[in-house]
């Protein structure tokens, strides 16, 4: 089947349619030699597979498809961006933490309670969302046979029990360096030297001084569901969306992640595909797994009602998975229908209802063929084959059916 074959099956989905570290203490020190951090990241896009939607765009100085953070379409929500640190001078292994502030002068920034000391070396290794972070282990790696446990060659991180099926976008830091005072007023990529890929080491600065551009790659596979209305039935309702969930079906919903990172000089990627060993948690069996991808709080005074669905652009939802884990997904989306009465959104005349799309190898393919940092766009589109004007309520509740996405 050809591609627009491909997307004109897409399109019958449609209805509904519906995406500190504080360190362990070290020596005492002098508390002026204190200091606290904050990161400026930088991400590849999801390589998007779709054959309908292409996602490029790049950044000045950067690797080769890295972009700022702030620019990815789509992206995890704030709660699932803050990213766990490991800070390992010497031997020692503490963990931290990277709060996501959001957009701040223009680009997305990290905040930390992370206290290190002037002109003492640390290597810095950090997995995202840092809620799973929190359980890692670290080990060094020793590629030289020296047994220095310096974590200059790199590192091995192990996230156990993880959740194969997320709303979160699943990375790990691949590069880093300092950026200046005039790089974080000014909000913009780095003015100098590159941001390496593969250098990991970090030497402390003076206090407000500290603070790291750092490279981002995903882990896992993206899910991008983009859902918007049809603009002569917008003109009749308005469509507010509740509740938004994906189940992954025969899935093994935990896996245990080994992560190995080679530090290298050369700017060369310390993260291949082979990188990554994703394993199935052992005693937890294949089953049925769902996660909310959006879910309306009545106290979000932008969306007290949920999420309006567009009629001139596409509503976005992320969803990210283990690289060969599944086959079939089930999209359930909630949402309550408004006429165009009234008020501004109109009066409330069908509530909680429901419509589910079966994603398989049917519509889209093989979903098991995606790997790591590729994205899949499901467009869909609400369109009934006709329009209807009743008394209100709606008293016979008609079926909308679905054409072809043009």
């Amino acid at each position: 089947m050809g591609l627009k074959g491909l997307r004109r099956l897409m399109g019958l989905m449609g209805l509904l349619l519906v995406a500190g570290c504080q360190s362990d203490t070290v020596e005492p020190v002098d508390n002026s030699q204190k200091t606290t951090m904050e990161l400026l990241s930088f991400s590849t896009p999801f390589l998007d597979v779709s054959p309908w939607t292409r996602a490029d765009g790049y950044t000045d100085h950067l690797p080769d498809g890295y972009k700022s953070y702030e620019t990815l379409h789509p992206h995890a929500s704030t709660a699932d961006s803050n990213i766990g640190v490991f800070m390992t001078p010497g031997n020692v292994n503490p963990t931290g933490d990277f709060i996501y502030l959001g957009i701040e002068e223009g680009v997305s920034k990290w905040k930390s309670s992370i206290v290190v000391e002037k002109d003492k070396d640390y290597y810095i290794y950090g997995f995202m969302p840092q809620s799973a972070a929190g359980g890692a282990t670290i080990s060094y790696l020793n590629l030289d046979g020296t047994g220095d446990e310096d974590f200059e060659n790199g590192a091995v991180i192990h996230v156990n029990n993880f959740d194969a099926l997320t709303t979160a976008d699943v990375s790990v830091i691949v590069g880093l360096r300092w950026a200046s005072e005039t790089e974080k007023i000014n909000g913009i990529a780095p003015d100098g030297d590159d941001v390496p890929l593969g250098h990991f080491k970090y030497t402390g600065m003076e206090e407000g001084n500290n603070r790291l551009f750092v490279l981002l790659k995903h882990i896992y596979a993206g899910l991008h569901f983009a859902v918007k209305l049809d603009p002569v039935y917008h003109n009749l309702r308005n469509i507010y969306i509740t509740k938004v969930e994906l189940t992954a079906q025969n899935i093994r919903p935990k896996v245990d992640l080994t992560i190995t990172l080679t530090a290298n000089d050369a700017g060369l990627d310390p993260l291949p595909l082979s990188g990554v060993r994703y394993t199935p948690t052992t005693g937890v069996d294949a089953t049925n797994k769902t996660i909310t991808l959006y879910q309306r709080d009545p106290d979000d005074s932008a969306h007290p009602l949920g999420v309006l669905v567009p009629e001139d652009h596409y509503e976005d939802f992320l969803g990210c998975l283990v690289p060969g884990s599944t086959d079939n997904l089930i999209l359930r989306t909630t949402y309550d229908v408004y006429d165009k009465n009234g008020t501004t959104e109109g009066n409330l005349i069908r509530k909680d209802c429901v419509a589910e799309n079966q994603i398989n190898t049917n519509i889209i393919g093989t979903l098991s063929s995606l790997q790591a940092g590729e994205l899949l766009t499901v467009n869909m589109l609400v369109k009934p084959t006709y329009l209807y004007v009743l008394s209100e309520p709606d008293l016979n509740n008609p079926t909308i059916t679905l054409t072809a996405t043009p």
